[in-house]
Order: structure tokens, then C-alpha cells, then sequence
């Protein structure tokens, strides 16, 4: 939840929107009708709208322990597609959209996707995690709101 100004603001892709638009003066996207404006869009929406589920039933289902079993390889087998998906659309790359300018937001799957096993076979996503958090505009978020997993 974002409460800024007496507006509340639940989801998280609508959150970073209202705050690119209020606070960024044009610095934290492409500019609108771009190429990579596009490519900043569908970000905005794949990481919340596609990756986040898989990720968010291995997480559920293991808290079902042996009852979840029947459901894991199927799960797996999603994060590893979306995992995959995103290792091929980074490549060698530093940042998913442009040079770098519009960096500012990681994607949710790839901090959470960072964290399991699998991600070790996708070396990119873990040095684009890395590159994100050694950031010290994420420090400062970290500091003032605590670690996140």
C-alpha cells in the first residue's frame, strides 16, 4: 500500500506509476511512444501480471508440505519458464529497457526468482539483482523500510 498526499494506492504496478508520475520528472521512464517505452510497459505488467504466480504458488504450496506434492513439478517447471524468459530477454545486457537511464525499478520476479535454486542456472538475473541492490537508492529503501527476501 502507498498513502502519499491523501491518495492510497494498492497495487503495485499502479504504486511505481503514480510515483514516476509525481515524483520523477521524466527521469525514471522512456519517453512515452518509444520503443522503449513499450518495452518499459510491458515490464511494468509481465512482472506482476505473469511471473508473480508461479512464484507466489511454490509459495503457498509449500507451506502444504507432502499435500502439495503432486503440484510442485509443474510449479518449478513455470518458474523455470518465466526465469528463462527473462535471462533471454536480458542477455548480455546490464538493464531489461535501454542504456540504463530507466533502470529504476527491478522486477519483482527477479528478486524474488533470484532467491530460489534455480536461479543459479540463470547467472545474468542474479548480476542484474546484484547490480540492482548495490544501488544506494535501493540501500537507503532498505534502510528506511528493512530487508526484504
Amino acid at each position: 500500500m502507498l498513502e502519499d498526499g491523501g491518495k492510497i494506492i494498492a497495487e503495485s504496478g499502479a504504486e511505481i506509476e503514480y510515483l514516476i508520475d509525481t515524483y520523477g520528472n521524466g527521469r525514471f521512464r522512456p519517453e512515452p511512444g518509444t520503443n522503449e517505452y513499450w518495452q518499459y510497459v510491458e515490464w511494468i505488467h509481465y512482472g506482476e501480471g505473469s511471473a508473480m504466480l508461479p512464484l507466489l504458488l511454490a509459495l503457498y504450496t509449500g507451506m502444504l508440505g507432502e499435500g502439495a506434492a503432486p503440484l510442485k513439478p509443474r510449479v518449478d517447471s513455470e518458474i523455470a519458464n518465466h526465469l528463462s524468459y527473462m535471462a533471454d530477454r536480458l542477455g548480455s545486457r546490464d538493464f531489461f529497457v535501454g542504456n540504463g537511464s530507466h533502470r529504476r525499478r527491478c522486477p519483482a520476479p527477479v528478486r524474488a526468482g533470484s532467491g530460489w535454486r534455480a536461479a543459479r542456472s540463470y547467472p545474468n538475473l542474479v548480476k542484474y539483482r546484484a547490480r540492482m541492490q548495490d544501488r544506494p537508492a535501493y540501500q537507503r529503501g532498505i534502510e528506511k523500510a528493512g530487508p526484504i527476501s
